[in-house]
């Protein structure tokens, strides 16, 4: 079954330039994520319909355009995300298995990346991601408390599950990072504790576009303080390290 018949859509152009701070070339071979998160600044960067959003379709001529693309920019790319507008491993991937087709072009060209998802399915391909050097895999873990997960990303798998596979991918000797972003609670430094030992390296951002009742200067200062005591190697996004007092450059990388 092509993916078209999925409803898929069509694109000019798959690769870019991200503006992520800490990124370097990114895809999105699908439009929207069932994850749901109530946070997504994709969507509402898009200006997307929530109930539109949550039903994603894939980029139907990903697998073309990647292949068109990556010899003329094999040169410039240092890595390349998957993804930063939505997940590769949504649900949809079990019916299309497009992240897979995708990561196995980018390891027949030798190409580094990185996957980022909130999802236990990225455990489908450990072999195939255990088994090449150049990649990285990362989840998105914004709270210890799954409740707070179910209300803001209602959707997406327990962090439980996440954990398990962070853990699993540690073992089997990946590189594994973890992107705290957005912040939800105080749970943050609890979870610094809870995964140190198993991540290579950790981000961490604010919540945007949204209230919080959170104090980002202080935030900004025990993330700072605890990972340095610690020894580990994390990066503060801009709009979490402008609220330091002292801030080297955009954001901290240390």
């Amino acid at each position: 079954m092509s993916l078209l018949a999925y409803f898929g859509v069509l694109r000019k152009k798959l690769l870019y330039k991200t503006k992520v701070e800490y990124g370097d070339y990114a895809l999105n071979h699908y439009e929207g994520c069932q994850h749901g998160c109530k946070y997504c600044y994709a969507r509402l960067i898009k200006k997307k319909p929530y109930q539109v959003w949550v039903k994603a379709r894939p980029v139907a001529n990903a697998i073309s355009l990647l292949k068109k693309e990556l010899p003329v920019l094999r040169n410039e790319i240092k890595e390349v995300y998957l993804c930063f507008s939505c997940d590769p491993y949504m649900p949809l991937e079990r019916k299309t298995q497009l992240t897979q087709r995708i990561i196995k072009i980018l390891m027949e060209n030798d190409v580094a990346f990185s996957i980022l998802t909130k999802s236990d399915l990225v455990l489908r391909d450990l072999n195939l991601l255990s088994n090449y050097d150049k990649c990285r895999v990362g989840f998105t873990i914004t709270t210890l408390n799954d409740n707070v997960r179910k209300f803001w990303e209602p959707y997406a798998p327990s962090i439980e599950d996440r954990i398990r596979a962070v853990k699993t991918f540690h073992d089997y000797g990946v590189e594994t990072w973890i992107s705290v972003e957005p912040i939800l609670d105080n749970t943050y430094i609890d979870l610094i504790y809870k995964l140190q030992d198993y991540v290579n390296q950790f981000v961490f951002g604010k919540l945007n576009y949204m209230k919080s009742n959170l104090n980002w200067r202080k935030v900004a200062e025990k993330i700072v303080e605890t990972c340095k005591e610690l020894g580990l190697n994390f990066i503060l996004k801009k709009e979490l390290a402008n609220h330091l007092t002292k801030c080297p450059g955009d954001y901290v990388k240390l």
